[in-house]
């Protein structure tokens, strides 16, 4: 399953630490298998800095082995 292995590069990158993503701005992570899909989620503290945002995904990319136009979205959850 392709995305057991993602899975398991994203909990060794998180471990490990993010390239160039400031300590402790990884907050979580979960994996939500579905029959048509798995969708890979990534939690980060500070929705508000796109460049940190944009680091992120790209880190997750190169990591993840994903090609260029592999979907990706950004969801900010607000705050109450």
């Amino acid at each position: 399953m392709l995305g057991s292995r993602y899975w398991e590069e994203l909990l060794l990158s998180i471990l490990g630490g993010f390239p160039d993503v400031p300590d402790g701005e990884i907050c979580g992570a979960v994996i939500s298998v579905r029959g048509h899909e798995d969708v890979l989620s990534v939690w980060n503290k500070t929705s508000a800095n796109s460049r940190i945002v944009g680091r992120i995904r790209d880190v997750l990319k190169k990591l993840l082995h994903l090609p260029p136009h592999a979907p990706m979205r950004y969801h900010n959850h607000p705050r109450q």
